[in-house]
């Protein structure tokens, strides 16, 4: 029997703002079933909240899917980290290893970067002209070797 995993009001501080301390103990509980250290899974989460607010890279505009998406800065908003730290950090999503398992919160920072700035665009998913989905490929990253980037536009130039 696997132990039960508990979590406090003070231990969530760092991510209070996204998620309730029942969600993340929820979150924690589900990443150590999927094989995380339930701590190792704490502090990437920790760490992505604290940097994903000074999260800002510039998207060169493209032409692509028949249309163009325009230029502008990136953010990292408080829906889409939640999403981010939920499905792809904490959750398992996929029937293998999470695809964040072995990275800390500089290194998906800066892959997030590096998505926006030279990912191909992939035409498919994306829903122009207001949204863009980017892919980068990264071995070992899990599903497809591929990290995808969903942008979209809110106001011109973010």
């Amino acid at each position: 029997m696997k132990p039960v995993i508990t979590i406090t009001r003070d231990e969530v501080k760092a991510v209070e703002d996204l998620f309730s301390p029942k969600e993340l103990g929820k979150l924690l509980a589900q990443a150590y079933l999927n094989g995380w250290d339930a701590n190792d899974a704490k502090k990437l989460a920790e760490d992505f909240d604290k940097q994903y607010k000074n999260f800002r890279v510039k998207f060169r505009g493209r032409y692509a899917c028949g249309g163009y998406f325009p230029e502008g800065d990136v953010i990292i908003d408080k829906k889409g980290a939640k999403h981010i730290i939920e499905r792809h950090i904490l959750e398992e999503k996929w029937k293998y290893k999470s695809k964040f398992k072995y990275l800390t919160a500089d290194m998906l920072i800066q892959m997030l970067k590096e998505t926006i700035e030279t990912g191909e665009i992939n035409c498919d998913r994306s829903n122009a002209p207001n949204e863009a989905v980017l892919e980068k490929y990264y071995y070992g990253l899990g599903a497809k070797n591929r990290l995808r980037v969903v942008i979209r536009k809110i106001s011109n130039g973010l």
